[in-house]
């Protein structure tokens, strides 16, 4: 099957769909659907978020009030935790050092067993 590719005279506008058949501001606020807000509600409605979030910041528990609460754990709390001894764990990669005619070999030598 081929698959339709639309060409710009064939998109969505030309199916019915006009922009200047969009519903108005009017209709919209209308259905509840675009609420009508003016710019002292706008700046009350951020003064107010803005002192709910304040408040909910300024009341935050302490670390303490968390973990009596058993919110904050640490890791240590549940396992046991010892000190290692600082030595290099980076270790031999004999593979980064293959070439690519060992690399076939071990293909074909694979593909035989």
């Amino acid at each position: 099957k081929h698959q339709k590719y639309f060409k710009p005279s064939e998109s969505l506008y030309s199916e019915g769909l006009r922009l200047s058949q969009r519903p108005t501001a009017e209709e919209l606020e209308q259905r509840n659907i675009l609420k009508p807000r003016n710019e002292e509600e706008q700046m009350e409605e951020k003064r107010e978020i803005r002192r709910r979030l304040s408040c909910k910041l300024s009341q935050r528990p302490t670390v303490e009030d968390l973990r009596r609460a058993r919110i904050l754990i640490r890791f240590c709390d549940y396992v046991e935790v010892s000190d290692a001894q600082d030595y290099d764990r980076r270790t031999d990669k004999p593979w980064m050092r293959l070439t690519a005619m060992s690399v076939c070999t071990g293909l074909v030598f694979c593909n035989t067993v």
